[in-house]
């Protein structure tokens, strides 16, 4: 469930951040300068004017891939496919889930083993609103507090 749909405002000006091409999440890498040119996030998520919104995911299903609170960025403009992460519109509701199939239907699946697919009927009336392109969200588990 979203408690927020805003459509992405495109900056005629982005911010280029300062980007390291390669941290290590193994095995340290060795002392070098691996800084690149700079990288817009505007770039990155390939911000569309008019297809691209944020949405805000509610709930667990999705969990582990997508936690609660986290920032979806969807692309209308693109046709999904089985395996996309997709918003769907169902009975009036928007939900996030895989596109695939279960039991031999059409389905929007969870990530979560816990929970079961949806499976999509003739019968049922289902949107799929647009596709998740990225996943934004924060690693700390709370606001940081003033140390004075």
């Amino acid at each position: 469930m979203f408690n927020v749909v805003r459509r992405l405002g495109l900056n005629d000006h982005p911010i280029p951040l300062r980007f390291f091409a390669e941290v290590a999440c193994g095995w340290p890498l060795p002392g070098v300068d691996f800084e690149e040119a700079p990288l817009s996030l505007d770039e990155l998520v390939s911000v569309g004017a008019y297809s691209t919104f944020l949405v805000r995911a509610r709930g667990d299903s999705m969990y582990p891939l997508i936690r609660d609170g986290d920032v979806l960025v969807v692309d209308k403009s693109i046709d999904p496919v089985h395996g996309d992460v997709v918003v769907a519109v169902l009975a009036g509701d928007f939900t996030v889930k895989r596109l695939g199939r279960a039991g031999g239907q059409h389905a929007l699946i969870p990530e979560n083993p816990a929970m079961a697919p949806i499976l999509i009927g003739e019968d049922e009336q289902v949107e799929i609103w647009g596709v998740v392109t990225w996943n934004l969200h924060s690693m700390r588990r709370s606001p940081m507090k003033s140390l004075g």
